[in-house]
């Protein structure tokens, strides 16, 4: 779901994204795995924030912080819901979030001290990837899971996770949904003859 719905966000199908999220963050809670729930309530938020609804990002927001508390927004959140900080920084710069400053020295890193928005980067792909990366990068983005890449590759399941750490690395981000959520609608380019 979380992929989906990174996949939806990436081509700007924000509406979309939203539903996707808004369903997996109450299937989770009603089951009890609060740590998927809020991921993607994390991730809702980020969606609404972008989508021009920050009242709403808000309201999420809250609901987060009132079901989980701040010790449970960690690195893991804000690693698997790009977005999350920067929606947090507004609404600390504009009053509507209060962090602690505990919570603010041990994230130091994630927090700008002024509160000021990055803005949105244009995805790229690196021309470092290998033809086989490229073809890998194109099924995940298609939402296949390993074994299904692993198979429509005709590589083992073990190499498809070595091609997938590569690939990781190479874009700068830590697992699929956030590679995905980079991506957008970018289109791969084509490896150099050097890299075939």
């Amino acid at each position: 779901g979380l992929a989906c719905a990174g996949w939806l966000r990436g081509n700007q199908r924000l509406e979309e994204a939203a539903i996707v999220l808004d369903v997996l963050a109450e299937s989770t809670l009603a089951c009890g795995v609060l740590s998927r729930a809020l991921i993607a309530q994390a991730n809702l938020a980020v969606v609404q924030h972008l989508s021009g609804d920050f009242c709403a990002a808000l309201r999420t927001l809250q609901k987060i912080v009132d079901t989980h508390g701040f010790t449970c927004i960690n690195r893991t959140v804000f690693d698997e819901a790009p977005g999350l900080a920067v929606l947090m920084d507004r609404a600390r710069d504009q009053q509507q979030l209060v962090l602690p400053d505990i919570y603010l020295a041990v994230f130091s890193n994630v927090f700008s001290p002024t509160a000021i928005p990055a803005p949105p980067r244009e995805a790229t792909v690196p021309l470092s990837l290998t033809s086989k990366e490229l073809e890998i990068l194109g099924l995940l983005r298609e939402g296949l899971p390993n074994q299904a890449i692993s198979e429509r590759t005709g590589i083992a399941l073990s190499t498809t996770k070595w091609h997938l750490k590569n690939i990781f690395a190479k874009l700068g981000v830590s697992n699929r949904t956030a590679a995905i959520v980079q991506l957008g609608q970018t289109q791969p380019a084509q490896p150099s003859a050097a890299n075939r």
